[in-house]
């Protein structure tokens, strides 16, 4: 299992990820001042994906342009700060978000996604 503390800074405000593969990939955000505050955005596998895979890259389309992320990726993290928005990280809870649904939710429409295997 791959474990890395990466630290962000978006919109001048700094963060905390990490990323756990378990049943699908857990991007884990915190702000950096307080790291009991944390919301999990959670990219579950599909039922027609194999034991050992993840969804590892996500395309979608808003306003037709494409965007192309890696889920495990320090890029996929910023973007999901970025649609998460304000009032998402309350001290001393975790809320957990389904990553499809956040996309869908902001106007992405989701036209591919490619597995990655465990290592």
């Amino acid at each position: 299992m791959k474990k890395k503390i990466r630290r962000l800074t978006v919109g001048g405000n700094k963060y905390v990820c990490l990323i756990e593969f378990t049943e699908g990939i857990i991007i884990k955000l915190s702000p950096a001042e307080d790291k009991t505050a944390r919301t999990d955005v959670v990219f579950g596998r599909k039922a027609e994906d194999g034991e050992d895979s993840f969804p590892e890259r996500i395309t979608a389309v808003k306003d037709g342009e494409e965007v192309s992320f890696m889920t495990d990726r320090p890029a996929g993290a910023v973007l999901m700060l970025e649609l998460l928005g304000e009032g998402c990280f309350i001290s001393r809870k975790t809320l957990r978000v389904d990553g499809y649904g956040l996309l869908e939710k902001n106007g992405y429409r989701i036209t591919g996604i490619k597995n990655g295997l465990y290592w």
